[in-house]
């Protein structure tokens, strides 16, 4: 399972504020480039792209390389960047990407070194690849024909197996093990961006470090003194450097959350992020919170239902069960650190998550009651006691106590709470366990790395049918109609959604992938009913008025796009005088 954390808003919308001198209507001097003061989440434990998972690393390392591809953090549809435009061969099986001309390596003094190549972006792709290189994200590679051989083999690998090839300067060519229309977002991943070879061979893991590294990105890493600040600096030779309105960059290295609230309250950070656990401590009114934004993550908290063990082999009950969970009052009052209720299971941070005119689920206690009326239990009547299964952990057991608690006071149903320790309850959902040692509810958290629906929707219960020889001997002859190729835990057997999610798979109109997702996540979740979203975790954000900003953290934070109006900003620093000209 991928494990991380990844979030998206709109942009906001950009107003200019003018300086002038009312008595004379002169106009304003020059405005002063646009500098960010920034705090990092933390200090970057690498600046190799395809080594940097953590937050702080990828806020950095974001600006220094770009890929053939980047994420629009409106659509977070993977748009070209590095590249021009691509073709897909008519089986799906095969892409080339033709390349800008004008991208170039540059040092960090500001020189350029040489163009950025195909060769880069194979050479980065099989790097990866390489079982030396301990890239915690080369899974996202295995589409690619050959990647997953290789980065298993013992000994030395053959890096040409992994079946992608600069066929002239400026393009290359992948080659895929099936269709996957998802591609091109795989290539707008850290682990996928181009490196240059001669700086890897001739420095070894020391290419990363200040004074030798080569940025093909908006910025460049001017200056970082370990455990207080880095400073970025504009890439006059970006290929797009047009769009890259801040000059400079300070990004400041703070670890005590009060101490960077203080700089930010005193205008001397533009943009601050906090823990989440953070808020009701550091923001604990309404009105401290007025420049704070909750970006949800790529992660979904869920109860996940066992649909063939009795009660909830009836998807009415399981429904019903869904309907009567309040998920604003349990983000409110049982968890409180700004999460998120969930309506949907793939988040809004995700591309082919169900648009907000879509409803989703919702709390509607009355429906709730009618479908398990119409299941046969009215008020209850004759439902047996059902448990919940979690594992250990203060907060799970907050969410399980909650949970069954709405549901006995709304539905009128007994529901047993129980705990396991991680490993036990990992194996205890799993489908080979046999149906009576399987709780009829349970934990079902997920987090993916790769912002499509692909991860949340086929990833996950997408499903095939085993042949005979596959499936498991231990299982009682009733319950092996139940075991089907993938984890499976829910138990699910094929149906439309199987279709859908395969159908999206080979689909190359991103306009027609979301219609399919949207079609497939409506039926998971609103007829089979397969699972009961509750809530997504989010990042807090605190951004000054006179900031601009997107909000897009799966791949980092690009300042790329933002703005500051630095009018603004420095009469909020040095506020002029009584009877002083403004």
């Amino acid at each position: 399972m991928y494990r991380a954390v990844i979030w998206l808003i709109l942009l906001l919308p950009i107003f200019t504020l003018l300086a002038c001198r009312p008595e004379t209507q002169e106009p304003a001097g020059p405005v002063a480039p646009m500098v960010l003061d920034y705090h990092f989440a933390g200090e970057p434990l690498t600046l190799d792209p395809a080594l940097a998972t953590d937050r702080a690393s990828l806020d950095v390392m974001v600006h220094l390389f770009e890929g053939l591809t980047a994420f629009n953090p409106e659509t977070v549809l993977a748009e070209p960047a590095l590249a021009v435009d691509w073709d897909v061969s008519e089986d799906g099986l095969t892409y080339t990407f033709k390349m800008k001309e004008n991208a170039l390596w540059v040092n960090q003094q500001g020189e350029p070194q040489r163009e950025v190549t195909a060769e880069d972006v194979t050479y980065g792709i099989k790097r990866a690849c390489n079982p030396a290189v301990v890239a915690p994200l080369k899974e996202l590679l295995f589409v690619i024909k050959g990647c997953q051989e290789v980065s298993i083999t013992q000994g030395v690998p053959d890096l040409d197996r992994v079946a992608v090839r600069a066929i002239d300067r400026f393009a290359v060519e992948f080659t895929l093990e099936s269709p996957a229309a998802y591609l091109p977002a795989i290539l707008a991943m850290p682990v996928a961006r181009p490196v240059p070879q001669e700086m890897i061979e001739q420095y070894g893991e020391g290419w990363t470090e200040q004074g030798i590294l080569l940025s093909n990105g908006p910025y460049l890493l001017s200056n970082w003194v370990p455990g207080e600040q880095l400073t970025l600096e504009k890439n006059p030779y970006y290929y797009d450097a047009a769009s890259v309105a801040i000059v400079r960059v300070n990004g400041h290295f703070i670890q005590d959350p009060e101490e960077a609230l203080r700089l930010y309250q005193a205008h001397q950070l533009d943009a601050l992020s906090l823990a989440s656990e953070d808020i009701k401590r550091l923001l604990p009114t309404e009105s401290s919170r007025s420049e704070l934004t909750l970006v949800p993550t790529a992660c979904t908290y869920s109860y996940g239902f066992t649909l063939v063990k009795p009660p909830v082999d009836n998807a009415r009950v399981r429904r019903a069960l869904s309907l009567a969970i309040d998920r604003q009052w349990l983000v409110g009052e049982v968890l409180g650190d700004g999460e998120l209720p969930a309506s949907h299971f793939v988040p809004r941070t995700v591309f082919g998550a169900l648009p907000d005119t879509m409803l989703g689920v919702t709390f509607d206690l009355d429906m709730a009651r009618r479908l398990m009326a119409e299941a046969g239990y009215p008020e209850g009547q004759g439902f047996p006691p059902i448990t919940i299964l979690h594992p250990t952990g203060e907060r799970h057991s907050q969410i399980a106590t909650a949970v069954a608690a709405m549901w006995k006071q709304g539905l009128n149903i007994d529901v047993i709470v129980q705990a396991q320790e991680r490993p036990t309850y990992l194996e205890s959902i799993k489908v080979t366990t046999p149906l009576s040692d399987i709780p009829q509810v349970w934990m079902l958290g997920w987090c993916a790395e790769l912002p499509d629906a692909h991860e949340w929707l086929y990833r996950i219960f997408h499903i095939e049918g085993l042949t005979p020889d596959e499936i498991p001997s231990a299982l009682p002859e009733e319950e092996q109609i139940t075991v089907w190729r993938g984890s499976n835990n829910t138990r699910r057997t094929p149906n439309r959604f199987d279709g859908l999610t395969a159908q999206a798979i080979a689909e190359r109109e991103p306009a027609q992938r979301l219609e399919l997702y949207a079609e497939a996540e409506e039926l998971l979740l609103l007829e089979e009913a397969v699972l009961a979203p509750l809530y997504h975790p989010t990042t807090a954000t605190l951004s000054k008025p006179w900031l601009t900003r997107t909000f897009f953290l799966i791949t980092g934070q690009s300042f790329k796009g933002w703005t500051l109006d630095m009018v603004a900003k420095e009469q909020t620093l040095h506020p002029p005088q009584e009877g002083q000209e403004r």
